[in-house]
């Protein structure tokens, strides 16, 4: 069956149903939803007069996994290490947690997964057509699709093959075929928590952890959740923010310094290329003044900031807004995340206060007031801030 006259016809629609601002109404979701499923058909049926074989090249061995917070800077590190002519970087999270975390994967909805956020829309401009020279070219997703396929049924359909097929199609369709890779790059912020699997998968893998100031990434998920039309548990999250914290420093006792290094946001984002010579010399390839510039296959990418309200630079690494959060938050939630996050923010040197209980549940009282008729964030609980200060404060001071 020839799918090239359908996939023109919707391909040009998708282009006209994505708004500039990165929303999409549902029959632009229909739209999108209908070409990717026509792109993953359009791929199975091409592929079947393919040989493909994965090659032995040493770098579908050697992934590197970028983990952290959300909001912490992960999307920033991956788009600096876009360019470089040693690494194959994925311009897709969520690979390692859609596939190698999960016993029984759907492979099929593996690329039309990473289709979909091939095509996701970044923030102030038009579709991310980043495979293609024009918005609405679909034959190098096609182009992807059927090499995925081809490659993923001549390697067992197993977990590990279905990751270096998306790799292996990924390298060639994004026109860089024919590079000396070192490694394959992967960004999911989740990847510190499944260490263990990862490298089940991957013995050799490395990891680099972005941390940020607690505060500031707490600050900066909450005024994105509403943008994504979701409720934020300021709870939850620094539940969340303590165990990412802990869990880096367990990584890197185990792996060593060799293998797992910690990165921090605010170096990143004030000292970039000091950043990335240090990132250099841990995967021991070349820096290149390409690794300042953060890009997605070689398109400038939007810049790192949640604070900024009106149009965003490209190409380009913002610190301007990296102290935003002491403008964001109130004195009571200052003292709230502070008090709980001390002491697992202490061994990556930032230095928050840890206040009294009377100060703390004050604090509580004030937040659970000030938010009582929000809709776009869950309330504290003030029986669970009671036992987090038990957990939190009283536990570390035994």
């Amino acid at each position: 069956m020839n799918y090239s006259k359908q996939l023109q016809q919707i391909a040009s629609r998708v282009t006209e149903y994505v708004p500039r601002d990165g929303s999409t109404d549902q029959s632009g979701r229909t739209i999108i939803d209908s070409y990717l499923d026509l792109l993953v058909e359009a791929g199975k049926q091409n592929s079947l007069d393919s040989d493909l074989h994965l090659s032995n090249a040493a770098y579908l061995e050697n992934p590197v996994f970028i983990c952290g917070m959300q909001k912490s800077g992960t999307n920033l590190l991956r788009n600096l290490l876009d360019s470089h002519k040693s690494l194959v970087v994925l311009p897709s999270d969520g690979l390692s947690g859609r596939i190698l975390s999960d016993s029984t994967p759907e492979f099929s909805d593996s690329v039309r997964h990473f289709l979909k956020r091939l095509l996701e829309p970044l923030a102030g401009s038009p579709p991310n057509w980043i495979l293609s020279e024009k918005a609405g070219d679909y034959k190098p997703y096609l182009e992807l699709s059927r090499l995925y396929f081809a490659y993923f049924r001549s390697n067992q359909n197993s977990i590990v093959g279905c990751c270096k097929s998306i790799v292996s199609a990924y390298s060639q369709s994004s026109g860089r075929n024919g590079f000396s890779f070192k490694y394959w790059v992967e960004k999911t912020p989740k990847n510190s928590r499944n260490i263990e699997t990862l490298l089940n998968h991957f013995p050799p893998a490395r990891f680099i952890q972005i941390i940020r100031n607690p505060l500031a990434v707490t600050a900066s998920i909450s005024k994105k959740m509403p943008v994504k039309k979701r409720k934020f548990d300021l709870q939850s999250h620094i539940y969340l923010a303590d165990l990412i914290m802990k869990t880096g420093q367990d990584n890197l006792k185990r792996l060593g310094t060799s293998r797992y290094k910690i990165v921090f946001y605010e170096d990143l984002t004030t000292r970039t290329e000091e950043t990335m010579r240090s990132i250099c010399e841990f995967l021991d390839i070349e820096f290149d003044k390409n690794l300042l510039v953060p890009t997605v296959n070689g398109i400038p990418a939007r810049s790192n900031t949640s604070f900024k309200e009106k149009e965003f630079d490209f190409g380009e690494v913002s610190s301007a807004t990296k102290d935003e959060w002491r403008r964001y938050w109130k004195r009571s939630e200052i003292i709230f995340i502070s008090t709980l996050l001390y002491k697992a923010s202490a061994n990556y040197g930032f230095h928050l206060r840890k206040y009294s209980l009377p100060a703390y549940l004050l604090a509580a009282i004030k937040i659970k007031w000030n938010y009582r008729n929000k809709s776009d964030r869950f309330n504290i609980n003030l029986t669970n801030a009671l036992k987090d200060y038990c957990r939190f404060v009283l536990r570390n001071r035994a």
